[in-house]
C-alpha cells in the first residue's frame, strides 16, 4: 500500500504548489498583494476571495490534474507498470462506453435541472454575460474533462486495484475507495441533516461508477458518467457556492441552506434529494438496459 501513499503525497505536494502559484497570479493581476501589504486585508480573506473568482474557481478544478502524475509516479516507480494498466483488463480507455455514459448521465441530470429551473422561483439567470460564459464554459469542460477522469484513474482505477489485490472480499475494494471519495467531496459546517444527504448523494454517486468499473472491467464509462455529471452540474445550474461563477443559472446554494437559523427539516431534505437519487437510478437503467441507445456493450452481450 505504499504506493498509495506514495500517490496521495505526490498529489498533496504538485496541488499545494499549483495553487500557490495561480494565487501569486491573481494577486499580482488583481492588486491583491497592495492590499496584504498595507495589512488591508488578511492572508485568510485573500485566500476566500481568490476561491471566490472564476479564475480561482478554474484553478481549483486544474488542480486535480494532479493526481494523474501521482497515480503514474506510484504505478510506474512502485510497481513498474506502466500507467495504462490502471484503465482496465486490456490496458485502453473504453471511449465507446465512455460516449454512452457520457450521454445518459448528462441528459439526465440536465432535464432534472431544467425541471427545476421552470418550477423554482429561486434559480435564476446569473450576472454572467452569455458570451463570457460561453468561453468560460470552454475551458471549463477541458479542466473538468482532466479532473473527473484523474479522479476515475485514482479512486476506482489505482486505489481500488491496490486493495483488490490484498483484499478478495469485494466490500472492501468497494466501500473503502467509495468512502475516500464521498469524504474527499464534502464540506464544511454543514447542519446534519443536509451533510448526511450530501455524504448519501456522494457516496451512491461513487458506488454507481464503481459498479459500472466493475460490469465492464474499463474505466471508460465511469469517467464519462463522471465527466457528463460534473459538466452539468457546474456549467448549466449551479447549487455550489465553490464553483458559482462558472454556471449559467444559479439557485439557493447548499452553503446557504446550511447557514439558514433555525434546524433543518430531515423529511425536506429528503424531498429534495429524492430526485437526484431518481435520477442517478434511471442514468444506471439507461446505460444498463439491453435494449437503451445508451447500452454499454458489456450489457450487450448476450
Amino acid at each position: 500500500m505504499f504506493g498509495v501513499f506514495l500517490s496521495v503525497a505526490v498529489y498533496l505536494i504538485l496541488t499545494i504548489l499549483f495553487v500557490i502559484v495561480c494565487f501569486l497570479v491573481y494577486m499580482r493581476m488583481s492588486g491583491l498583494s497592495r492590499e496584504l501589504f498595507l495589512g488591508e486585508k488578511s492572508a485568510t480573506d485573500a485566500v476566500t476571495s481568490f476561491l471566490r473568482t472564476r479564475f480561482g474557481q478554474l484553478a481549483s478544478i486544474a488542480s486535480l490534474a494532479s493526481l494523474w502524475v501521482s497515480v503514474w509516479a506510484s504505478v510506474r516507480l512502485i510497481h513498474g507498470r506502466p500507467l495504462s494498466s490502471v484503465f482496465g483488463q486490456d490496458r485502453r480507455i473504453d471511449w465507446s462506453d465512455f460516449r454512452r455514459a457520457f450521454s445518459a448521465f448528462a441528459l439526465v441530470l440536465f432535464v432534472l435541472q431544467l425541471t427545476s429551473l421552470l418550477f423554482d422561483p429561486q434559480i435564476m439567470r446569473t450576472t454572467l454575460p452569455l458570451a463570457e460564459w460561453s468561453i468560460a464554459a470552454l475551458i471549463a469542460a477541458a479542466l473538468l474533462f482532466v479532473q473527473s477522469s484523474a479522479e476515475e484513474a485514482f479512486f476506482r482505477g489505482y486505489l481500488t486495484q491496490s486493495l483488490a489485490a490484498r483484499f478478495a472480499r469485494p466490500v472492501i475494494w468497494v466501500l473503502i475507495p467509495v468512502a475516500f471519495f464521498t469524504l474527499a467531496h464534502l464540506g464544511k459546517g454543514q447542519p446534519i441533516p443536509l451533510a448526511g444527504a450530501y455524504f448519501g448523494v456522494i457516496a451512491a454517486l461513487g458506488l454507481a461508477f464503481t459498479w459500472l468499473v466493475v460490469r465492464t472491467g474499463n474505466l471508460g464509462a465511469a469517467m464519462g458518467a463522471h465527466f457528463g455529471n460534473n459538466l452539468v452540474a457546474i456549467l448549466f445550474v449551479s447549487n455550489d457556492s465553490t464553483f458559482d461563477k462558472l454556471a449559467l443559472f444559479g439557485g439557493q446554494t447548499i452553503q446557504q441552506v446550511g447557514q439558514q437559523e433555525g434546524p433543518l427539516s430531515i423529511p425536506g431534505v429528503l424531498v429534495a434529494i429524492i430526485p437526484t437519487f431518481a435520477g442517478l437510478l434511471f442514468s444506471v437503467f439507461l446505460v444498463s438496459h439491453p435494449k437503451s441507445p445508451f447500452a454499454l456493450a458489456a450489457f450487450l452481450k448476450p
